[in-house]
Formats: C-alpha cells, structure tokens, sequence
C-alpha cells in the first residue's frame, strides 16, 4: 500500500514563493541539519538530475554514506531522497515528516511550499542518517530556490537555456544570474557544456568575469574537462592533470550523457583532491566501478526497455533543449532511420515547438495523453500538428504500437517526467529495481496488464 502524501502535495499549486525566508527561518529552528555534511549544489535547464546521480554514483562507489537529493519522482516520493547506505522508504518519510511538523511551530510549518518541505525532509534524512557526503539537485533556478539556504562546498551549474520563463526571465542574462545564485565567495563553480547560453562566445566572457568578481574559481567544459576519442581530460588548477580512457559503459551514453558524466568526474576528482579526510576511491577505480550505483535520477534518461516483447527506449525530455539533444542522439544510434515516437508534453512547455522539432527524428509521431490538469490539449494544438494520432491512454498507446511493430527499431517513449512516470506505472516497472540493476539498462516488463515486474 502506497503511503499518503496527499497534505504535502496540496501545498503545490501556485506555491512557487521567491525568498528564502520561510524555509530558512524552519530550518534554522530546526537546528540547520544538514549543515554540518559536505555539500554540492547542482543547478540547470536541463541535465542536473543526470549529473547529480553522475556524482552520487561516483561518490557511493568508496563506500561512503552519501545522500542525493532530486526531483521530481517518476512513481514513489522517497524516489526523490536517497542514502547510499540507508533504504528511504515512503514510510520512512511520512514519519519524518509528522514528527517535524509536531516539532515546528504553526507560524513557520504552516506557510511551507511542497518543494521547501521536500528540502527540509532530504537535510534532515541526511542528517539522521549519518551521510558523510550530499549532492542536491535545485529545483528551479537557484538564488531563491529552497536548496539554496546550505552553504554548499562546490556549485554546478550544467546548462543555462529558456525554461520557466515567467518566473526566471526570458533574457538568457537574466536566467544565467538566477542560477549563479548558487555561488559561493571563495569556493569552486563547476560550468557544463551550457546549453543554448554556450554557444555564445559574449556570454562565456561574462560568465568568466561575473563569476571572478564574485570570488569563486570558475572550471568549465571544452575548456578545463572533456572527453575526446574515448579518453576523459581533466586539468583543474592545483590538481594534477589527468588524462584516462573511458570504459565501454561510459563511451556508450549518448552525448549529452557523456558530457555530464565528464562534469561529474571533474567534480569527483576536485573531492578527491581536496576532500583528503575522506577514503576516496581513484577516479579510475570509481569510473570503473560505477555501474555498481544508479541515483532515481539517471532513470528514464535514454533508458532502453523491453515491454512484453517490444522495444522501447525511454527519454525525459521536458523542454525544447531537452528534445533537441534526445535527436542528437538518435541520429549517432540511428543515422536517418524513422524511428517511431510516442510523446506526451505539458501545457505549460512550447508544445508546438517541441512537436515542430520532433518531426524532424521521429516517424510515424504520436502523442498519448495522461488524466491531469497539466497534460496538453488537442485544441491547443497548432493547425500544422493537428494530423498527429493521439491516443488517449498510454494502455492504448503500447498496443496498437506493438501491433505494428517489427522489432527492427525501438520505439521512442518521450516527454515529461510525469508522463514518464505514468508509463512506469502503466509497465509495472518499479525505479528502485531499475536502479538497483547494476547499471543494466536493459529491463524487461513481464507484461503491463497487471503482473508486477521483477516479482
């Protein structure tokens, strides 16, 4: 039986608050937990819950308690706070939860958002259960954002494009300042390879000098880390250079997936330069190993599955960047193939955009809907797109795309979170047992008519 978490997640619609203050002043109540445990803060349009789990899945590799705190969750809340050495149930959560609302005073409990709760319930998981390490990922943005209140060791920012406009701005200047709020004076700033901000020379020169005027240290990719031709360069300033060739598990990720992991083992390799109090494992033993750990993050991310005989590849995919880098990988795996898709988009994202980029990778396009108030409507639809098949449930999406299907090519399963949850749910498929895999990605369904996989 699923734990009830309905009282938290009716503080989400329209809860989204500037300021740090309400959970700020809880947390201070609470006694900071969290604070005391070496942190790194992830920020991002897109690809900070793979980097995160990047990281968590290199840190885990020594043996050390490390928390990873991400969002949102595809099927289970606990997905969404995990402890290398510690199972997080559902129950365990609900309990932590009752017992910090008992402990806070109404005034500072009672004007709590979702997100600010889930912030609060990740720091005091970390905390009760003896992390030695944390990597959050934020949740949007980053100076108002409820991960913000930690005082983090080392900041990432993976990518910086336009997403959540109405709230970060439609200036990419503007939306590169909100997430820079993450920075720390004095301490390490980790740049992926950037997005739709990158490919702006002017913008990597304001970048450099913002975040030199700031006083923190500044390592991005092209420049300081990379991978080429199989091997992973790294060159951080005080650290010795390294330069090694990346196994089969790594060089087969798509590319944005590779150039994540690169970001997360030159953030690796700065801990385990820096962090000499902790027994780190080489980088290269953690990069061989790695496959041993895999955060809820790293699911659902060019995930390849077999439902009751047909091939699926799964992708999250919530935003124009997002799609554009699911085609860049399909086109290395596939080159000019149609390859049939099935996506379901929010109404608050560029749908007709989306669906404008997604012609160009995938034929036959389909769209299947999910029953919530956020999932797109056909009315909604520009005239150029209103041709495309929609199936109403996803249950009558897989099988009449089974039924025409030859097993020559997968079937790609894209689009938000949610809906990629829901598809979980429809499969049986339990995350937890996708990330407890050993780093197979190949997971077969016993059927999704009601027999639960793995059991």
């Amino acid at each position: 039986m699923q734990t009830d978490f309905s009282d938290i997640f009716q503080r989400r619609p329209g809860l989204i608050k500037p300021g740090l203050d309400r959970i700020k002043n809880a947390w201070d109540f609470l006694g900071m937990p969290g604070s005391r445990i070496p942190s790194i803060l992830v920020a991002g349009t897109n690809g900070k819950g793979s980097t995160s789990g990047f990281i968590w899945q290199l840190l885990a590799e020594s043996g050390l308690g490390v928390g990873i705190f991400n969002s949102p969750h595809l099927v289970s809340f606990c997905e969404r706070i995990q402890c290398s050495h510690k199972d997080v149930s559902d129950q365990f959560l609900r309990d932590s939860w009752n017992r910090m609302q008992e402990s806070l005073p109404d005034d500072l409990e009672a004007d709590l958002s979702f997100f600010e709760i889930t912030t609060l319930l990740a720091l005091s998981t970390f905390e009760t259960s003896m992390c030695q390490l944390a990597v959050l990922e934020v949740g949007l943005g980053g100076r108002w954002d409820a991960t913000n209140v930690i005082h983090p060791d080392i900041s990432v920012i993976v990518s910086i494009g336009r997403d959540h406009e109405e709230f970060l701005g439609y200036d990419l200047l503007d939306i590169a300042k909100e997430k820079l709020g993450i920075l720390r004076h004095g301490k390490p700033l980790f740049f992926g390879s950037g997005g739709e901000f990158a490919e702006s020379p002017e913008n990597i020169r304001w970048l450099e000098k913002y975040v030199k005027d700031a006083g923190a240290l500044l390592y991005r990719y092209d420049r300081d880390f990379y991978i080429k031709e199989g091997f992973l360069h790294i060159s951080l300033s005080d650290i010795r250079p390294l330069c090694i060739k990346l196994p089969d598990h790594v060089m087969t990720l798509p590319p944005v997936l590779q150039e994540n992991f690169a970001l997360a083992a030159a953030v690796y390799q700065w801990c385990l330069q820096k962090w000499q109090d902790k027994p780190l494992l080489s980088i290269e033993s953690a990069i061989k190993d790695s496959p041993r750990y895999k955060a809820m993050s790293l699911i659902g991310r060019y995930q390849k599955l077999d439902i009751e005989g047909l091939s699926v590849l799964i992708d999250v995919c919530h935003n124009l960047d997002g799609v554009r880098q699911l085609g860049r990988s399909l086109r290395r795996d596939f080159g000019d193939k149609p390859i049939p898709g099935l996506v379901c988009i929010l109404n608050d994202k560029d749908v007709n955009g989306m669906l404008d980029e997604l012609k160009g990778f995938l034929s036959p396009l389909m769209l299947f809907r999910i029953d919530h108030e956020r999932c797109f409507e056909h009315a909604n639809l520009a005239s150029r797109h209103r041709e495309i098949k929609v199936w109403q449930t996803i249950a009558e999406a897989l099988q009449g795309c089974k039924a025409g299907s030859d097993g020559s090519i997968p079937l790609v399963i894209c689009g938000s979170v949610l809906a990629i949850g829901r598809v979980f749910e429809e499969i049986s498929a339990v995350p937890q047992k996708l990330a407890n895999s050993l780093g197979n990605t190949d997971y077969v369904s016993q059927a999704y008519t009601g027999a639960k996989c793995g059991e």
